[in-house]
């Protein structure tokens, strides 16, 4: 059974693409290759027990294990020491990417007003989409569980986009796939 976006995205969206943009070719669409969610709070500095609760949201929502950002370096100011747990992080492709950007959508979203565009930036190849969230309650899953955790956090999210053509291109996809964007 195809996922329900990805269907929608292939026989709807693809083709709406190619009227707006006025191209001859669905592959020139805009592709999203993955995306990586990206969480990393101060708080762990002085409390490295935070990271449980943190670990176990990122497993929520992204339906796999997340890795944890190691600091590299040493650094006085931040009273960073080399070795300390900073934060989270998730690749999501394929399956896993359509899975979260559908509960994105359609969980998260409808309790949100409206995002604002941090960034697209051009990284050879590639664009990159760059928003944040500032809590990750509202979507259900985290919702039931947040009794048990009372940590409250917010996550980076970056959608890395291929074969874009003109940076305008992104928010016209996000738009047709019913992200609300503010112009």
């Amino acid at each position: 059974m195809q996922q329900r976006l990805k269907y929608h995205i292939k026989h709807l969206v693809n083709f709406d693409l190619i009227l707006k943009l006025n191209t001859r070719n669905v592959y020139k669409i805009p592709k999203k290759k993955k995306i990586i969610l990206q969480s990393n709070q101060k708080k762990l500095l002085m409390d490295p027990t935070i990271m449980y609760p943190l670990y176990g949201c990122f497993e929520l929502l992204a339906f796999q294990r997340p890795i944890i950002s190691i600091s590299k370096n040493a650094v006085s100011s931040f009273q960073l020491r080399k070795g300390q747990a900073l934060g989270c992080l998730v690749t999501l492709q394929k399956l896993n990417l359509y899975f979260f950007v559908d509960k994105l959508i359609f969980l998260y979203f409808p309790k949100v007003k409206a995002l604002e565009i941090k960034a697209i930036k051009q990284l050879k190849k590639q664009f990159t989409f760059a928003f944040g969230i500032k809590s990750v309650i509202p979507f259900e899953d985290i919702e039931n569980q947040y009794l048990k955790t009372e940590l409250n956090f917010g996550i980076n999210i970056f959608i890395l986009f291929e074969k874009v053509g003109k940076p305008e291109n992104i928010p016209i996809f996000l738009s047709s796939i019913q992200f609300p964007l503010i112009k």
